[in-house]
C-alpha cells in the first residue's frame, strides 16, 4: 500500500518533471552496443538560451558546462535542439535539430558532447559543430547522462528500464548495466572513487555503485527524488525530494543524511554558489526559490521570482549566476546579492 501510494503521489503530481516519452523499445541484456554514423542541421545565431544547470549532477534542464566554463551545452526536449551558448556573452553560438527528446547533455573535453534522447532510447555523439556523428540504442527512456573523463566512462540512466548502463566513453561499447530501484532520475559522480549515486523518482531510493556496477548503498530517503549534485568544496552530495519539498546533504559514501531543509513541494534543481556559501533550488511548480547555508540547510529562506526557475548556475568568482525557466523555455541572469532577476536573456 505504502508503495501504491508513492507512485500514485509521483505519478500525479511529478508528470512535468520526470517527462513522458514513447515510442522506445525495452533494451536488452548486452554487453556492447553498435553505433553509427548520422547527421543533423546546425545553425547558428539562434537568440534564445532556454536553461543553464549546474555540471556536476543531473537537474530537469538538460544542461553541461564545458571543462573551462565557456561554453553552454543546453538540450531541449521541447524543441527537439541543442544550443551551444557562449557564457561570458550569454549569446547562443550555434542550434542544432535533434529529433527524439533530448533531455540531458554532458560534454567531454576528448570526445565532444553527448545527449541522451529519451524518445528514442539513444545516446548521441555531437562534434564540434553540433553536428551528430555517433548514435547507439542504451534502453527504454534515457533520463540523465554522465562523464568519468578520467575512467573513459560514460553513464546512462534508463528511467523505463530501472537500469544503470556504463559505455566506453571512447567506443560507446557497453561495459556493463546495473538494475536499480524504478524510475532512476539523475546521476551524480563521486569524483575521488569513482562511485556513481542515482536517484529515483518513483521509489525514494538512493543507490550507490562503484565504477564496475556493484552495488555499495542502497538507502530509502524520501517520495520522489528528482536531481542532484555534488559539491567539491564540503565534499558531500545534495538531493531534492520533490514531493516533500526537502533538499537533503548526504555522506556520498553511506549515503547518511547529515543535513536537510525545506525547500517546498516542487523542489528540483541544485545549484552552488561559492562566493556566498548557499545553495539554490528551483521549484517545478511555483514561482518561488529557495536560499539555504550549504552547512545549516535548516536555516534556509524563500524568496518569490519572476518566473518558475528550476534550475541555477553560478560561475566561479561572482555572485552573479543563471536561473533557468525549464517549462517555459527561458534563462535569466541572477543577482544572488539583491536576489534579483534580469531577463529573459535573448
Amino acid at each position: 500500500m505504502r508503495r501504491c501510494l508513492q507512485d500514485s503521489v509521483v505519478l500525479v503530481c511529478l508528470g512535468l518533471v520526470i517527462g513522458c516519452a514513447g515510442g522506445s523499445d525495452p533494451m536488452t541484456a548486452t554487453s556492447s552496443g553498435n553505433t553509427s554514423t548520422t547527421s543533423s542541421t546546425a545553425t547558428t545565431g539562434d537568440p534564445e538560451v532556454h536553461s543553464v544547470f549546474s555540471a556536476q549532477g543531473s537537474d530537469p534542464g538538460g544542461m553541461a558546462l564545458s571543462p573551462d566554463g565557456a561554453t553552454l551545452i543546453f538540450a531541449s526536449q521541447s524543441k527537439n535542439r541543442v544550443l551551444q551558448v557562449d557564457t561570458t556573452s550569454q549569446r547562443v553560438q550555434q542550434s542544432a535539430t535533434l529529433l527524439g527528446g533530448p533531455v540531458r547533455a554532458a560534454v567531454s573535453p576528448t570526445r565532444g558532447v553527448f545527449v541522451v534522447l529519451m524518445d528514442k532510447g539513444e545516446l548521441v555523439r555531437l562534434d564540434t559543430s553540433l553536428a551528430a556523428v555517433e548514435r547507439v540504442h542504451v534502453g527504454l527512456q534515457p533520463r540523465s547522462v554522465l562523464l568519468d573523463e578520467a575512467r573513459r566512462t560514460i553513464y546512462v540512466c534508463l528511467f523505463g528500464g530501472h537500469k544503470v548502463v556504463a559505455l566506453n566513453l571512447d567506443t560507446l561499447e557497453r561495459k556493463w548495466e546495473a538494475q536499480v530501484p524504478r524510475g532512476p532520475r539523475f546521476l551524480v559522480l563521486h569524483p575521488p572513487t569513482g562511485n556513481v549515486i542515482v536517484g529515483s523518482a518513483l521509489t525514494g531510493e538512493l543507490t550507490a555503485l562503484d565504477p564496475t556496477g556493484v552495488l555499495l548503498e542502497q538507502r530509502y530517503l524520501g517520495l520522489a527524488l528528482t536531481s542532484g549534485n555534488y559539491n567539491s568544496s564540503r565534499g558531500t552530495l545534495y538531493t531534492t525530494d520533490y514531493a516533500a519539498g526537502q533538499l537533503f546533504e548526504l555522506n556520498p559514501l553511506t549515503l547518511e543524511t547529515i543535513g536537510r531543509g525545506e525547500a517546498g513541494f516542487g523542489a528540483t534543481g541544485i545549484g552552488f554558489n561559492q562566493e556566498d556559501g548557499q545553495v539554490y533550488v528551483g521549484n517545478a511548480i511555483g514561482d518561488i526559490i529557495s536560499r539555504l547555508p550549504l552547512n545549516a540547510l535548516s536555516a534556509g529562506t524563500q524568496m518569490t521570482s519572476n518566473a518558475s526557475v528550476q534550475g541555477f548556475i553560478f560561475p566561479p568568482g561572482t555572485p552573479t549566476g543563471f536561473a533557468a525557466d525549464y517549462g517555459g523555455g527561458e534563462v535569466y541572469s541572477f543577482d544572488s546579492l539583491s536576489g534579483s532577476f534580469t531577463g529573459p536573456l535573448k
